[in-house]
């Protein structure tokens, strides 16, 4: 990948939407149905762990991505029952762990390759 960098900051900012989401006192307002909170929950992490699978891919790579990734939704969790303003749900960490397994089974798809056609028409696109 030409584009590694660009696509490693994309991702940590994507990790520090999450981490500000789930801390932040007064979270964005979650769509109005049973089990949307899990769901985005869920979704995050499914997109955190296709971005990063594909960018750590080789060797344990992808088991060390969806171990902290895991960790993450689980340290979260803790921080939000720490803080006193907001809970602590462990349901919220399951979706978190679920979400990291459905980005391994994506990872297990054409999806695999996703960042790397897109850098290879990024790199067409600029001439590189």
């Amino acid at each position: 990948m030409k584009c590694r960098a660009l696509w490693l900051s994309i991702g940590w900012l994507m990790v520090a939407v999450v981490v500000y989401v789930s801390l932040t006192p007064s979270p964005p307002p979650t769509p109005a149905f049973d089990g949307a909170d899990k769901v985005l929950h869920g979704l995050a992490y499914v997109v955190l762990m296709g971005w990063f699978g594909q960018l750590y891919a080789s060797g344990g790579g992808r088991v060390l991505v969806a171990v902290a990734l895991v960790g993450m939704g689980v340290g979260l969790e803790m921080l939000q029952g720490f803080g006193g303003i907001r809970t602590a749900s462990w349901t919220d960490g399951v979706a978190d762990a679920a979400g990291v397994i459905g980005g391994c089974l994506a990872l297990r798809t054409r999806l695999n390759a996703g960042l790397f056609w897109l850098d290879s028409r990024l790199r067409r696109l600029i001439g590189a």
